[in-house]
């Protein structure tokens, strides 16, 4: 449960408190007597409101359905409920929980170089770009980036390793990304590369744009991590 984006328990049908595991443990003497014992044995302390349970007999146990899917899937990790009828939900970060942040970055350096500039025709050029990222992402990227660039129509494609701090995880990953303008219409695009975090951000997936100038759109997601 330890990796849950987050976990809702639940006393007889109303919610009783939701938090991460880490604020769970901070506010609440049940959860952490769940921790503790690990879904398995005799907690310590008892519920006010329980009657007491024999010493032989656990008083917590697996039991009930995944909200999702309605069988024991394992999706969610387990569903222990308590002899009183205290319920957990754990809810882990997967891609069904998808955030979305808007980093802000400057750039801190561009080095263009032409490649191909015919007489007619769009120019062709490379382009490595330095940002520095702040906000929801804080860091670095280095963008290597081919553009085509005519009077009526452009386009470029990146690939960009950033290094960064996001949603608190610290780490490195590859995004593509591109856009097209046909005049005054543009359209852009862009993914994180799969499998490409590394360190705190293993695991990670989803899609980056730049549909603002000087805003960096990630939406993105964490596969399920092993504790």
């Amino acid at each position: 449960m330890k990796n849950a984006d987050q976990i809702i328990v639940l006393d007889h049908g109303r919610i009783y408190a939701i938090g991460t595991h880490n604020e769970l443990l901070s506010t609440s003497e049940l959860y952490r007597e769940l921790a503790h014992h690990q879904l398995i044995g005799t907690p310590n302390q008892t519920r006010e409101t329980q009657p007491p349970v024999p010493a032989s007999e656990p008083r917590w146990r697996l039991s009930g359905a995944c909200p999702e899917s309605g069988s024991a899937c394992g999706r969610c990790s387990a569903v222990p409920r308590c002899q009183s009828g205290l319920v957990f939900f754990v809810l882990m970060g997967d891609t069904t929980m998808q955030r979305t942040v808007d980093a802000e970055f400057d750039i801190d350096s561009w080095d263009e170089v032409p490649y191909d500039e015919p007489d007619e025709g769009p120019k062709l050029t490379r382009v490595v770009i330095r940002k520095t990222y702040r906000g929801a992402l804080e860091g670095t990227g280095v963008a290597d980036v081919l553009t085509s660039q005519g009077p009526e129509g452009a386009g470029y494609v990146a690939s960009e390793r950033i290094q960064a701090t996001l949603d608190g995880r610290r780490g490195t990953f590859v995004i593509q990304h591109g856009g097209l303008a046909d005049g005054e219409d543009q359209t852009t695009f862009g993914t994180v590369i799969p499998h490409s975090g590394t360190a705190e951000l293993t695991g990670l997936s989803g899609h980056a744009t730049e549909a603002r100038q000087g805003v960096l759109t990630v939406v993105y997601s964490f596969e399920n991590q092993p504790d």
